[in-house]
């Protein structure tokens, strides 16, 4: 299992902020390390620079706290995310994951390939006909821009979170939570201010509004004509510590401007209280916490308090339970509930598990998750090889001993027959029994060099599952990202020489959810593999050094037909198939690179090198055969390009199109051959299904159309 990250970063418009954790395998959690670092960031500056300013300052406070830690909780503003709560039917799976990226669509103002999503359901009672979800979006650029400067800094982002939902972690894991209570929870930060409702125990509404501590500042700045720093000392200055320089400056004053800022904080709760209260079976906020550097100014709770007319109370983040706490960061974790927060979930101890990470960190965690269970699997492998190899040396060795004896027994000293003729039927017994268990050890060290085969063909973003193997074919069963994939993993079949065309059969796909994002698809597919060739090393090195020449054409057949089909020395045509090029330059070109591949795997076999052209429609419309001394002449300068194609064999092929059919396995359901194809049918369906669907976001789904192109070879 992967191991939970001991790191969480929160980083904000004005500070960097970071906790070093220390996790349990029970669930506990401690704070080890603990800091804070200005960020130089102007109020104007743009995102770029804001970019550029955390990986000049993130590094700095790594070192100066001495933090090693690589794997990172990370903590996205709350204006980044957009959440809506929906009333959806009670389903679960795809069905469920369908519905979500629907509802998405209608209520989030950028489109899906923009957007990180996620969602959780709330529980529901048996009787109930539907449920509430909590669907939360990350813009992209967001989620992108921090994985893309924390990989700079050397910080891999496993998970990135959206403040709001942790600071929510925090409140819901304190003592002071009450399912019977409307209860907001108002983080007041230097650029924002976190609005988190909870009713009927969970989390029902939150929003981020840009007036916070940094507006105040500006305010007293604007109002008494001083930089913002002065007036950031002035703003938390007590009334006390106030002196006459001569600028007029006194508490009351003071004190005056930032209740009209105060105010505006006052107008963007009501409008989100409002807000809140108009939807449907929302009820009235009856209490508030407040949070965050500027709710500790003095006075702060009382003014909301007669302001908004609810009760209001500070929220102690160090307070809550499940996070152990050293007295010398509590002063300054009892304002950090969105450090908090992300402790709980490092510590697998959250109500709320969203991520908006990108698809590839997904991915990577889902291979670090399962790579136990692989590891597992190739030791189990290890250990059947070795078990057979073992068994091989036993019978080899009790061979070589009747040899022996036979040997010795059959000596011209030897006169009685009755006993020679014993000992010749033991001979003839062990000579036997020696020859099946070397076509065992034949056939199962072909059927390994398979196996290595179809594991060394598997493209990016296409997982195998599963390989079943019998003695006359072999299942895989696996998921790919898309229908595309799938195309390019056939074709890799295809240019094996391990594997006939027609034994290639796409049996079946099926749409499913993302085990990482339930909101994404994937799809998975049934291959099977019904005949296996026993290719020379020549041909498997011919095929592999044309696989590198060839990577910008499209292959649709390659194989050696051989005069004795047996007999790997026997004369042989090397066959390939390709789409028709469009002048005889490019067959030229093809040409000489099928006789360098044929030169580099240093076959002698091939005699004639046949080229069948096909259409789009996968219609074979002309062959051409050239034999190889002909091209050999023509590298050597010995022909001319005119003398060279006067020398090409023009061949008229089939008229009709339709596939051959493939025989079935002798030791399988008959019905699995329905879906099956002829030499080229399957590839030209997938490559129209690639068609279709290659104007997908690769993080989205193909639709069920898309699957039925590659089924139907349409």
């Amino acid at each position: 299992m992967a191991k939970s990250p001991q790191l969480v970063i929160d980083i904000g418009q004005q500070q960097i902020k970071i906790l070093q954790l220390k996790t349990s395998g029970k669930g506990g959690v401690g704070v080890v390390k603990a800091g804070r670092l200005a960020l130089p960031v102007s109020p104007n500056a743009d995102q770029d620079e804001f970019y550029l300013r955390v990986g000049e300052t993130l590094p700095i406070l790594l070192q100066q706290l001495d933090i090693k830690e690589k794997r990172a909780i990370v903590s996205l503003p709350g204006r980044a995310a957009f959440t809506r709560r929906l009333k959806v039917p009670v389903v679960r799976g795809r069905q469920l994951d369908r519905i979500i990226r629907y509802e998405a669509r209608q209520h989030i103002p950028f489109p899906l390939e923009q957007i990180n999503m996620d969602y959780q359901a709330s529980k529901t009672p048996e009787d109930i006909l539907e449920m509430d979800v909590n669907l939360v979006a990350v813009r992209r650029e967001f989620s992108d821009g921090y994985s893309k400067i924390l990989k700079k800094c050397g910080i891999r982002s496993d998970i990135l979170d959206a403040a709001p939902l942790c600071i929510y972690n925090a409140y819901a894991s304190s003592q002071l939570r009450n399912p019977e209570e409307v209860t907001a929870i108002v983080c007041i930060g230097a650029s924002s201010m976190d609005i988190v409702i909870e009713q009927n125990g969970s989390m029902q509404f939150m929003r981020s509004a840009p007036t916070a501590g940094a507006s105040l500042t500006a305010l007293l700045a604007k109002k008494f004509d001083i930089s913002l720093d002065e007036a950031e000392q002035f703003k938390t200055k007590p009334a006390a510590d106030y002196q006459d320089d001569g600028r007029g400056i006194t508490p009351e004053k003071v004190s005056s401007t930032l209740e009209q800022g105060f105010e505006r904080i006052v107008t963007e709760i009501r409008k989100s209280f409002d807000f809140y209260v108009s939807q449907a079976e929302s009820h009235p906020v009856t209490r508030i916490l407040v949070c965050g550097g500027t709710a500790k100014m003095e006075g702060t709770v009382e003014f909301l308090e007669d302001r908004l007319g609810v009760p209001v109370s500070f929220f102690d983040a160090s307070s809550v339970e499940g996070v152990t706490i050293p007295d010398e960061y509590r002063s300054f974790l009892k304002n950090e509930p969105c450090l908090i927060g992300m402790a709980l979930r490092a510590g697998g101890k959250s109500f709320s598990n969203l991520s908006f990470s990108p698809s590839h960190i997904k991915q990577r965690l889902e291979l670090e998750r399962r790579a136990p269970m692989l590891s597992l699997m190739a030791l189990l492998l290890v250990v059947m090889l070795a078990g057979a190899i073992y068994f091989l040396n036993t019978m080899l060795n009790t061979r070589r001993q009747a040899l022996a004896q036979a040997s010795m027994i059959v000596n011209p000293g030897i006169t009685a027959s009755s006993n020679l003729r014993k000992v010749r039927d033991e001979q003839d017994n062990y000579n036997e029994r020696f020859e099946k268990i070397n076509q065992v050890a034949v056939k199962r060290g072909n059927l390994t060099r398979i196996f290595l085969e179809v594991q060394r063909l598997i493209p990016e973003y296409v997982w195998l599952e599963s390989i079943e193997l019998t003695s006359s074919k072999m299942t895989i069963k696996g998921r790919a990202l898309n229908d595309e994939k799938i195309a390019a993993y056939i074709k890799n079949l295809y240019m094996s020489p391990f594997f006939d065309n027609n034994a290639v059969v796409y049996k079946e796909a099926d749409i499913i959810s993302d085990p990482l994002n339930p909101a994404q698809t994937q799809i998975q597919f049934t291959i099977d593999l019904i005949r296996f060739n026993k290719p020379s090393e020549e041909e498997i090195s011919f095929v592999n050094d044309l696989r590198s020449r060839t990577q910008e054409t499209t292959i649709l057949l390659v194989k050696f037909e051989r005069e004795k089909p047996d007999d790997n020395t026997s004369p042989s045509t090397a066959l390939l198939g390709v789409f028709a090029e469009e002048s005889v330059k490019e067959e030229i070109n093809l040409l000489s690179k099928v006789f360098a591949s044929l030169v580099a795997s240093k076959d002698e076999t091939v005699k004639m090198i046949e080229i069948r052209f096909h259409n789009r429609g996968n219609e074979e419309v002309r062959r051409i055969q050239v034999s190889r001394e002909s091209i050999a002449k023509f590298k050597d300068g010995r022909l001319s390009q005119e003398d060279f194609e006067k020398e090409f064999t023009l061949i008229t092929p089939s008229p009709s199109p339709t596939p051959s059919p493939t025989p079935t396995p002798d030791l399988e359901d008959a019905g699995a051959s329905a879906g099956m194809y002829g030499m080229y049918g399957m590839m030209g369906g997938m490559m129209g299904g690639v068609g279709g669907g290659a104007a997908a976001a690769p993080a989205e789904a193909p639709a069920a159309g898309g699957v039925e192109s590659v089924l139907d070879g349409g």
